[in-house]
């Protein structure tokens, strides 16, 4: 929105349970803002990824879409008892995590899929974006995470709240885009993701309904640090996924799985 952002890999900063991805960031133009809520009134398919940690959607009764560094860093720090959890009040337990096979720390795969043990029936989910008409598009962010007030301090309750922006900028792996102060790039409601919000969704408007597009991955800080106007957003481009999610959902038994690491032996 701003125009041109100013990309300077080279000064990133990873914000809390942030993971980082590089290279060429292409397609630059002037957005078109269309509103995608249009008589959407709640996102009830966003959860929270373990109770303090992250983000995910869910995207069919028995599966959630998350960032792999939230789903790989929670499932091994709880030794695979991770849970997700429905503002609704429903929890579900974790059976089996799916990390793209090319995901790395830090890398640009940063996608995955956790297997529920037991299905969401009452919570509708939010099917993933196959089109490649991203650029441009307003999003709705949604998350958990903490939010910066005017002043500077923090405010963590854990409640979801959502922004919207306008994807600025796309490449084979990622959507980009930034925060903008008030004026005329910056939509109605504009905000950017904050710590905890990683894995949380980006959503497009589609004939009345959302899709998911964008899997928050890693933020660049702005002119007053993280969530301040100028930061810069890159999330997981869902669109450019849309194979291997299928292949994953369709024939789980196909594709490897975490393994939860067993506890330390104590001393004998």
């Amino acid at each position: 929105m701003n125009n041109p952002i100013a990309f300077v890999l080279a000064s990133v900063v990873i914000t809390t349970m942030r993971s980082g991805c590089g290279g060429k960031e292409i397609g630059f133009e002037r957005p078109q803002h269309t509103d995608p809520m249009n008589g959407v009134t709640s996102i009830n398919a966003v959860c929270k990824v373990g109770q303090q940690g992250g983000d995910g959607t869910l995207i069919a009764p028995q599966w959630v879409l998350t960032a792999a560094h939230v789903a790989y860093g929670l499932y091994r720090r709880s030794e695979g008892a991770l849970n997700v959890y429905f503002d609704d009040g429903t929890i579900r337990s974790v059976d089996k995590v799916y990390l793209h096979p090319r995901f790395t720390p830090m890398g640009r795969y940063d996608i995955a899929l956790l297997q529920l043990k037991e299905s969401v029936p009452h919570v509708e989910p939010v099917p993933y974006y196959t089109g490649n008409d991203e650029l441009g598009r307003m999003i709705i962010l949604a998350g958990h995470g903490d939010r910066r007030n005017p002043d500077g301090t923090w405010l963590r309750d854990g409640k979801l709240r959502t922004y919207t922006n306008v994807v600025d900028a796309v490449d084979d792996t990622h959507l980009l885009f930034d925060y903008d102060a008030p004026g005329p790039d910056a939509t109605d409601k504009e905000g950017t993701s904050g710590p905890g919000d990683s894995g949380g969704p980006a959503l497009i408007g589609t004939d009345g309904s959302l899709r998911l597009a964008g899997i928050s991955s890693m933020g660049e800080p702005g002119n007053d640090g993280p969530c301040s106007y100028g930061a810069v957003e890159h999330f997981v481009r869902v669109s450019q996924f849309s194979a291997w999610l299928d292949a994953v959902v369709q024939d789980p038994s196909a594709h490897p799985f975490l393994e939860p690491v067993p506890p330390a032996p104590g001393p004998i």
